[in-house]
């Protein structure tokens, strides 16, 4: 926190600058950089499964559709990527820049819908490295739970933007930590999730890939961290209610976030020699 603080000011100013840019490639045509000679379903793989520009589209359309059109695109790209073939490597580099932009844009989001869009689009690259449709599914499903507490939270508190709900653990406890959980569990912090960092395990690329990865989860981690960090934790509002969720609503999204580990230490076995 500390650090952060120090370097804040400038690093939002940048995350700003890249938002706006990221935003600006959604209209153009890039759909054309995958025809060339490969699969004929890649396209629209890299819709479900998103890389850089094609991630802004897919941002846009999944902030309109929610967590149900998370979970659907999320089989969806399990079926595509079991169908698209070994990623060439533009896809690849592709896929590692898509991890780092949304990795900085997750700063600037400023509710909980637009945190799990920005956290699908920046977790679900990985797979293009390492292609397997479990892979998908267990890093889609994750992103999907914090959807869902965005649709719970919105529901009691009729918002869902940073800047209104705050103190959650304290206030509603079992929301806040189902949340908490949730956002673990989105950007894959052992043992929640698909865990980034259990693809270690299979990386036969070059360090310089390998750090690009690591520093886009890094950032994705943070990010996600930093802009919940006062929902959650933060001091409750006297001018709020606190409604809490009861462990009936608690329990699909929960099942998801064990759906999503279990595949993930799955994943991790087979990886380990």
């Amino acid at each position: 926190p500390d650090l952060y603080s120090l370097i804040r000011t400038y690093f939002l100013r940048f995350a700003n600058l890249v938002s706006r840019m990221t935003l600006m490639t959604s209209p153009l045509p890039v759909y054309a950089l995958f025809l060339n000679g490969m699969s004929p379903v890649l396209p629209l793989a890299v819709l479900f499964v998103p890389v850089f520009p094609l991630s802004i589209l897919t941002a846009l359309i999944l902030r309109r559709t929610g967590p149900l059109g998370m979970i659907l695109f999320t089989f969806a790209g399990a079926v595509m990527v079991g169908l698209s073939g070994e990623p060439g490597f533009l896809i690849k580099t592709l896929a590692t820049i898509t991890i780092l932009v949304h990795g900085v844009r997750v700063f600037r989001v400023r509710n909980l819908r637009d945190l799990s869009v920005e956290v699908y689009c920046g977790s679900l690259p990985v797979v293009w490295i390492f292609p397997d449709p479990m892979n998908t599914v267990a890093a889609g499903l994750g992103p999907a739970v914090i959807g869902m507490m965005d649709l719970l939270i919105r529901r009691r508190f009729g918002t869902g933007e940073f800047k209104f709900v705050k103190g959650l653990a304290a206030g509603s406890p079992v929301t806040g930590w189902v949340l908490v959980v949730g956002v673990l569990c989105g950007v894959g912090v052992p043992p929640l999730g698909s865990a980034f960092m259990r693809f270690g395990f299979q990386l036969d690329t070059d360090t310089l890939v390998y750090l690009l990865i690591a520093g886009g989860w890094f950032l994705l981690c943070t990010g996600s961290i930093l802009r919940v960090s006062d929902v959650v934790f933060g001091k409750t509002r006297e001018d709020t209610a606190y409604p809490d969720i009861g462990l009936k609503e608690a329990f699909f999204p929960l099942t998801l976030v064990l759906a999503a580990s279990v595949l993930g230490i799955l994943q991790m076995r087979d990886m380990v020699p």
